[in-house]
């Protein structure tokens, strides 16, 4: 249910952070399905995209040089990182 409210609230005006859900994963995939690369590649690709400082609405600080992107590009940054990383 949250995250079916998730969806249908702020992701819908492109507003959400998605690097939380990201991280859960991470979680559900080291925690739960043994698969310690996998959750490690999602967590470089994290921290890979806040290195390359983007940011969403809710952690943009002004004048902190960052680039305010949406929910989906900044989902798909981190795709495109995790399409570049060998498992």
């Amino acid at each position: 249910m949250c995250y079916d409210n998730y969806l249908h609230g702020i992701a819908v005006a492109d507003k959400a952070n998605p690097l939380a859900l990201i991280l859960s994963a991470t979680m559900m995939l080291r925690y739960d399905l043994d698969r310690e690369v996998e959750a490690t590649i999602l967590e470089h690709a994290v921290e890979a995209v806040l290195d390359m400082k983007l940011r969403t609405v809710d952690i943009n600080q002004e004048g902190d040089g960052c680039k305010l992107v949406g929910c989906v590009e900044m989902g798909q940054a981190v795709a495109e990182i995790v399409s570049t990383m060998v498992v």
